[in-house]
């Protein structure tokens, strides 16, 4: 993760952070190889569970309890809307590459696709 403040870049690594002056560096270069998880479960409140796998965006909730969800691209375009009970899921597959703020139930995160 790389993170700014003020004149200084830090890197945090799993063997501790990296800090560097800014007006140090000439060069910033990423290795072309990217990688990610594949299965992501984080919960919400109200016993909310959100999960991301192979694409899929699953919200479920305790049986009766009610769900709305809404995808928003960065314009701010919802670019999908569902309401239910239990569980909802949305395929973000077909949608273009790029960052996705989902709400559910009144809690914001971020998604990148």
């Amino acid at each position: 993760r790389i993170t700014f403040n003020g004149d200084k870049m830090k890197i945090a690594t799993t063997k501790g952070d990296l800090d560097y002056q800014l007006g140090a560096i000439d060069n910033l270069a990423f290795d072309l190889e990217a990688s990610a998880a594949d299965h992501i479960e984080t919960s919400l409140r109200d016993d909310i569970t959100l999960g991301i796998s192979g694409g899929i965006l699953s919200v479920s909730a305790p049986a009766g309890v009610p769900l709305s969800v809404a995808v928003y691209n960065l314009k701010g375009v919802a670019v999908a809307r569902h309401t239910g009970f239990e569980n909802i899921s949305i395929d973000f597959n077909p949608m273009a590459p790029g960052i996705y703020i989902v709400k559910a139930n009144g809690k914001t995160i971020k998604f990148t696709r």
